[in-house]
């Protein structure tokens, strides 16, 4: 009887625990409203940044994946064209019906143009960067806060495919929505009766564009109580934060289920069971943050690690008590980057992971911004807590210093990343253009390629699926009676009696191609066979080579979680000899 009691008084509490949570959630009123000066001028400053950084990249960078199988598919539909391809978008992308709608614009746009569909994508970054901006901006931060803010979500160099690959970029057009929903939303907190419906009305339909466009800001539109706490009380806040988890639910639910008949979707049990690792690798990101490149091995990212979490004890200990007023505004804004971080690895938890490299570092699309929140705020509160006497006037400038070296350390990264990209593109060229020697094939032709890598590093692909040589190939003769399909290690050619087939990798029968129709080439060489029986197909495929799956291994692993099998693995050793 006690124990329930107990139980019953701790569930009577947490609506006063829920209250008081609230009341430390609020932030300081803007000091000044923005201005639509500020918003072109904050426009303006992105767009240099990302002409400085990724200018080059636009210039020579090209199509991947995706990409050619869209700009294949629009430009050899029949007539109509659009309502064609989104058609043929909705069989694939199952639950977001949206992104079949806006994936094909930039091909309607700008056709065959790759710099073109690049920059799109990196002007929708700039987008999603300034609507950070401004959304922080209206809760309250100073413009040099929210800037800072701004520069370090657009320069994470752990979600750049967004920046490299033209269909990724697109999707964060999700992002945009849901950060104009939260706008709309944080202004009609102030509006009573019908505007203030209206408002919130817009904020949901918003949400839930996002959602059904891709569900990366899902989780966040669903936490969003937290966001309208910093500007509101509970009261005001409750209902919409209610309606807003509901409604952006039923869309994920929906999502889910329909998405289900076309790809694996994880279950909540096995996102349970990878969620510690996930979380140690997000980990890992924040820790790489304060590290360069260069120095970013799993010894110097766990010292770092250790450092922090000192470091932080110590001024939590000492000195939070008597600057808490100070301290409060960035332990908000980092909550709030803490809580977007949740939302947005929680839909994402179990298909794509914070340490994936390459075209699979999308699934950190959302999580940058919340990355940007958290770290920021983390430099701020300990330049607060740290800096005393002289050195208190000196704080901001400090941290702002802080915060322009790790954005330096971001470029590096970008860098980095951007020769893998094109050293993929150079590679794509080279393919083609072995092909195009060929001579044109005839209608119909089916072509293996044998002989280049899939991949030049992890998820940085040449060509390595069913759709993109397949694309790339009807565009370079103009002609969609052709198919082709890379040859690589994770497949292999089998020679039937009366066609040749792949298997493995998501191909099989109805990939094969009759002995008339197939075409073997080894793309390194530029010799080709056109295999006329069984016994030909065996004898060419002696001749030919399987490319490798990825040239580097880019997957890096949790340093931390490596540090304590180490020390496990050490201290089981140590048992082993003392019982010797």
């Amino acid at each position: 009887m006690g124990e329930r009691m107990s139980r019953y008084g701790a569930l009577r509490a947490l609506p006063r625990v829920a209250k008081c949570l609230a009341e430390n959630l609020r932030l300081p009123p803007p000091a000044a409203r923005l201005t639509g000066r500020e918003a072109f001028v904050g426009l303006g400053s992105l767009l240099a940044l990302a002409l400085l950084v990724f200018g080059r990249y636009v210039v020579e960078g090209g199509f991947h994946s995706d990409d050619w199988s869209i700009a294949a598919g629009y430009a050899l539909a029949s007539e109509p064209r659009y309502p064609e391809i989104v058609s043929l978008l909705a069989e694939i992308n199952g639950g977001r019906p949206l992104l079949s709608v806006f994936a094909p614009l930039p091909h309607v746009l700008f056709g065959l143009r790759p710099g073109l569909h690049i920059a799109n994508a990196i002007t929708l970054g700039v987008l999603v960067s300034l609507l950070l901006y401004v959304l922080l901006r209206t809760v309250g931060l100073r413009r040099r806060d929210a800037g800072a803010f701004a520069v370090l979500a657009f320069l994470f160099p752990w979600s750049d495919a967004t920046r490299f690959w033209p269909t990724a970029g697109v999707t964060n057009l999700a992002i945009c929505f849901f950060l104009l929903g939260s706008i709309v939303a944080i202004r009609g907190l102030s509006r009573r009766g019908r505007s203030a419906a209206a408002l919130h009305a817009g904020a949901v339909a918003l949400y839930l564009m996002s959602a059904l466009t891709y569900e990366v800001a899902a989780g966040a539109a669903m936490l969003s109580g937290v966001l309208y706490l910093t500007r509101a009380p509970w009261q005001a806040v409750r209902i919409r934060w209610l309606v807003d988890a509901v409604a952006v639910g039923i869309a994920i639910g929906y999502s889910a289920v329909v998405t289900s008949s076309v790809r694996y979707v994880p279950s909540v049990p096995y996102k349970l069971k990878v969620g510690p690792q996930d979380a140690c690798e997000a980990m890992s990101v924040l820790v790489s943050s304060f590290v360069p490149v260069r120095l970013a091995t799993p010894v110097v990212q766990v010292a770092v690690f250790g450092a922090i979490v000192t470091a932080l004890t110590f001024l939590a200990r000492r000195r939070l008590r008597s600057h808490l007023d100070e301290v409060r505004p960035w332990l908000v804004t980092g909550a709030l980057g803490a809580t977007w971080l949740i939302g947005g690895y929680a839909i994402t938890l179990g298909s794509l992971h914070p340490l994936d490299p390459g075209a699979n570092n999308r699934g950190n699309m959302f999580a940058a911004l919340g990355f940007a929140l958290l770290l920021y705020s983390l430099l701020m509160a300990v330049g607060i807590l740290w800096g005393r006497g002289a050195w208190a006037p000196r704080a901001p400038a400090l941290v702002l210093a802080a915060a322009a070296l790790i954005a330096v350390g971001y470029v590096d990264r970008l860098q980095r990343d951007e020769r893998l990209w094109l050293d993929a593109q150079s590679r794509q060229k080279a393919v083609l253009a072995s092909l195009e020697q060929l001579g044109r094939p005839a209608a119909g032709s089916t072509i293996y390629a044998f002989g280049f890598p899939a991949h030049v590093a992890t998820a940085v692909p040449v060509f390595a699926y069913s759709w993109d040589l397949d694309g790339a190939v009807k565009l370079l003769w103009d002609d969609s009676s052709l198919a082709a399909y890379p040859i690589h290690q994770r497949l292999r050619l089998i020679c039937d009696e009366e066609s040749v087939r792949p298997q493995g990798f998501g191909l099989g029968r109805e990939n094969a191609a009759s002995y008339p129709s197939a075409l073997l080439v080894d793309v390194a060489s530029g010799a080709s066979f056109r295999p006329a029986s069984q016994a030909t197909c065996r004898a060419a495929l002696a001749r030919l080579e399987a490319g490798p799956w990825e040239l580097r291994h880019t997957r890096s692993s949790c340093p931390l979680d490596d540090a304590a099998r180490s020390v496990a693995a050490s201290s089981r050793r140590s048992n082993a000899l003392n019982t010797e």
